[in-house]
């Protein structure tokens, strides 16, 4: 038995009247598999911005993609080159000893779509992470769970949320049962310290992109591992004609192929 680490972060500001979502993106690793995958991660920013650079630099997606403070002496070219290739590993790397991959989850919540956007889309998150682990004991592979979280003003509020779902039923329209494979409750941590948690803000921001601004630039590049089976990517929306790669899926209009909504038209 093992756990499963799975390093989370939001991205939209509930107080913005100009955020139309809210984004909560998580990668999950095998406990094992943490180190390697920072060092890969490492091996990556050294390579695009030199090891000078990046021993002091956070990856900060928000001021990565512009190249706003800290990011400022990068070249686009080579600040958009590091988040595609980061992107790539999300999809792509797995860990050698355990045979383990990086395992990405997004919920994308629509600011109307519920009274409780913070709590409703943590939750969503910690269903699909758990629904994972459920899937993983069923198949012979024993793991647990523990959430990693960015600090924020949400910390207190996503803390209580957890831990009431871990010893009950949660309230109102979730039929699920309780979070049984959460071993422990949320941990939070400084994002600067783990390049992990930079990965989470990463996903988090692409998605928050695509949703609230049409670009699908990044976002498109992480559709791989988080569409089509298992669903890793879910949109709470009230639009019945959203044709988000998302709310596609889930009518069955989409393909085999995962492809961004076409915004041309």
């Amino acid at each position: 038995m093992g756990v499963y680490l799975l390093y989370a972060d939001e991205s939209g500001d509930l107080s913005d009247p100009h955020a139309n979502v809210f984004v909560v993106g998580g990668v999950a690793v095998h406990e094992d598999a943490v180190r390697p995958l920072a060092g890969a991660i490492n091996e990556r920013m050294n390579r695009f911005v030199g090891k000078r650079f990046a021993k002091e630099a956070e990856i900060h997606a928000a001021q990565l993609r512009p190249g706003s403070r800290g990011w400022k002496p990068i070249s686009e070219k080579k600040r958009h080159g590091l988040a595609h290739s980061l992107m790539r590993l999300v999809c792509n790397w797995q860990h050698d000893s355990t045979r383990t991959e990086v395992q990405p989850f997004v919920i994308v919540m629509d600011r109307d779509h519920s009274q409780s956007p913070l709590e409703t889309s943590y939750g969503e998150l910690l269903y699909l992470f758990d629904d994972f682990l459920r899937t993983g004991r069923k198949r012979g592979s024993p793991h647990n769970g523990v959430l990693i979280a960015d600090r924020s003003r949400y910390e207190k509020t996503l803390h209580a949320w957890v831990e009431s779902a871990r010893v009950k039923r949660p309230p109102g329209r979730h039929s699920r049962p309780r979070l049984h494979a959460l071993a422990e409750t949320p941990f939070f941590v400084d994002s600067k310290t783990t390049r992990l948690m930079q990965l989470a803000d990463l996903v988090a921001h692409a998605f928050y992109r695509a949703y609230n601004a049409g670009d699908w630039a990044w976002a498109s590049a992480l559709l791989p591992g988080v569409l089509p089976d298992p669903v890793r990517l879910v949109h709470f929306t009230d639009n019945k004609k959203c044709e988000c790669p998302a709310c596609k899926l889930a009518t069955g209009e989409m393909a085999s192929e995962v492809n961004p909504p076409d915004k041309s038209a």
